[in-house]
């Protein structure tokens, strides 16, 4: 049987609170696995925000554990205003000791009062905890309503795959356009650059971030 959102918010705390109390390393505690996947994903992601000089980009990651993109955004040179909000208190508590120069806040999507030119959720569904593609959409549609971001980027497990895990959750791509397509004509997807996995960025204004200068047909 499918969980409601309340019921899910409860099983990812369990999950990351057990991960927390096992985990001996900051990325055994997000259940990342290897952390040069990590960074992979983070590099898409990236690569779609387009110019970190500019100071005068803000980013709101969602979901951000323990800050580590905060941490690869500045070594990536990012220059803008970052803040990172997870619905996990201890985690958002680890990432406020890691890093205390940043700005993270316990919240959750219901909660959510942050304004960013850029959304960030990475890694957010990855977690099997009884979702589905419908808790999905509900995430990424309020998200790209309760702000006034440009670009909303979400990254998923690809269900183009040869082998699945049971504790993992698997998202179509054609399921992920559907989302994007719905709520903006004008997003990006990048599947397979990172093994298994897939990011999409749906542009809320209907103009590319990066700068890209658009011709007449």
């Amino acid at each position: 049987m499918n969980k409601n959102s309340k019921e899910i918010d409860q099983s990812i705390n369990e999950i990351y609170n057990n991960a927390i109390d096992q985990g001996k390393s900051p990325f055994e505690r997000i259940l990342c696995g290897e952390p040069a996947r990590q960074y992979h994903r983070f590099n898409e992601i990236v690569a779609l925000i387009g110019d970190l000089q500019r100071s005068d980009v803000s980013v709101l990651d969602f979901g951000c554990g323990n800050g580590e993109f905060y941490k690869f955004l500045n070594f990536m040179g990012f220059r803008g205003a970052y803040q990172g909000v997870d619905i996990n208190a201890r985690l958002i508590e680890e990432a406020k000791k890691r890093f205390p120069q940043g700005n993270f806040s316990n919240t959750n999507i219901d909660d959510l009062d942050c304004v960013a030119d850029i959304t960030v959720m990475s890694g957010i569904f990855n977690v099997n905890v009884g979702q589905n593609i419908d808790y999905v959409r509900n995430i990424i549609e309020k998200i790209s309503k309760s702000n006034t971001s440009k670009i909303v980027i979400f990254n998923a497990i690809s269900s183009y795959v040869n082998f699945k895990e049971e504790k993992m959750f698997y998202i179509s791509p054609e399921d992920a356009i559907g989302i994007a397509a719905s709520i903006s004509p004008k997003f990006e997807i990048r599947h397979g650059f990172v093994p298994f996995n897939y990011t999409v960025a749906i542009h809320l204004d209907g103009k590319p971030w990066a700068g890209i200068e658009e011709h007449p047909v």
